[in-house]
């Protein structure tokens, strides 16, 4: 099986029998081949995820931490206009609190060898944890804007979040193109820190783009077909040169 040791296959087919193995064999098989291959099984998901899953997890999850975010936005602490103490302590939360309990979460999956029986009970950790250290991202990126630092880190940003839906897309169609089989079929042949490399070169890419596009552009292309299909006219596209 690519990537996985030998090892890892044997304990697989012990605890959850060789009908798993088969399992991920087929899954391997279908994201190395073609589109039309890949699209029963990609459709069945997406079926699965936005119902059962939808209904069961994330609605429930996300629109929970759409009014916490809508508070915190109400209360002026999105937009900087809360104590200078309150992001420190979210700080502080993320990095005392959030990432121990995250790395309690990994210890105790690594503990039980990722036994899906416990699936449930492991990813708390991580869902609970992931919440403050996403509280301290938010108060770094706060005081960042707030105090004017990191110039370059701060424009870099800015033209990805007003391009975030050209972003998307485009970062969608390029691992797609990397992972799967109508690309480059790299789907379950890349470890850990290769993943981790492919991240951080997406990213790289995209703010370099991004930024290039700005300087020339009002909106993102798809943000620009978007809002002409909102108005039901076409929107000015390039920047207006003054003088």
């Amino acid at each position: 099986m690519p990537y996985w040791p030998d090892d890892v296959t044997a304990g697989m087919a012990y605890e959850w029998g060789e009908g798993a193995i088969e399992e991920v064999h087929q899954e391997y098989a279908i994201y190395q081949a073609g589109w039309v291959t890949q699209l029963p099984h990609r459709v069945m998901m997406a079926l699965y995820l936005q119902t059962f899953m939808l209904a069961f997890h994330s609605f429930w999850s996300l629109t929970g931490l759409m009014f916490v975010g809508m508070a915190l936005y109400k209360c002026g602490w999105l937009t900087g206009r809360a104590a200078g103490w309150t992001y420190g302590l979210a700080i502080g939360l993320a990095v005392g609190k959030g990432l121990p309990i995250i790395g309690a979460g990994v210890l105790y999956n690594l503990g039980r060898d990722w036994d899906l029986t416990w699936s449930f009970v492991g990813m708390q950790f991580n869902y609970w944890g992931s919440l403050l250290v996403a509280g301290g991202w938010i108060a770094i990126t706060v005081l960042v804007v707030r105090y004017q630092w990191l110039p370059p880190v701060r424009r870099g940003l800015s033209a990805v979040g007003q391009t975030a839906l050209s972003n998307y897309l485009f970062q969608s169609l390029v691992c797609t193109f990397i992972f799967y089989g109508h690309g480059l079929g790299l789907f379950g042949d890349v470890s850990r820190v290769g993943q981790l490399a492919v991240v951080g070169l997406v990213w790289l890419i995209q703010i370099a783009l991004s930024l290039w596009w700005v300087k020339r552009y009002r909106f993102g292309p798809m943000e620009w077909l978007w809002r002409s299909l909102t108005y039901g006219k076409r929107q000015a596209l390039t920047q207006s040169r003054l003088g």
